[in-house]
């Protein structure tokens, strides 16, 4: 991740780069790929973090913004994941958007108004403050 995301802002250096996590997913059906992803699952977050903040990108844990682990059971209750349990419906996925724009925002916010764009690393910070305190105020949840 971090040659392809170092190759990504080598071609456009002055661009912002915001890179996602995977949303919420169930692991209830059994088999030797869900097994893999159920159980490198952390580790892929982690290392997509980690490669985003070392080449300059900002990062977004989805899975966080949606409640965390388990979270995707109350997103189908609610109308806003799929049967699988792995898909969002169009009104899960416009609600997702919203919780990002709801971060991006409250990161600006928390950044303050000035003339050039934040360093995309110091924009992922405050992203994850936002979460934070986002998910203090109980805002996670559809």
């Amino acid at each position: 991740a971090r040659t392809f995301l170092a190759g990504l802002r080598a071609d456009a250096p002055d661009a912002a780069s915001l890179v996602t996590g995977p949303t919420d997913r169930s692991h209830r059906r059994k088999g030797p790929r869900r097994e893999l992803v159920r159980t490198n699952e952390p580790l892929i977050v982690s290392a997509l973090h980690d490669a985003a903040l070392a080449s300059g990108c900002a990062f977004w844990d989805a899975r966080e913004a949606m409640g965390g682990e388990g979270s995707i059971d109350t997103w189908r209750r609610r109308g806003l994941a799929g049967r699988d349990l792995v898909h969002l419906t169009e009104s899960g996925y416009v609600r997702l958007g919203e919780l990002l724009s709801d971060a991006l925002l409250e990161a600006y916010r928390q950044w303050g108004t000035v003339q050039a764009p934040p360093p995309a690393a110091e924009v992922g910070a405050d992203l994850r403050a936002a979460h934070r305190h986002a998910a203090r105020a109980g805002e996670t949840a559809p």
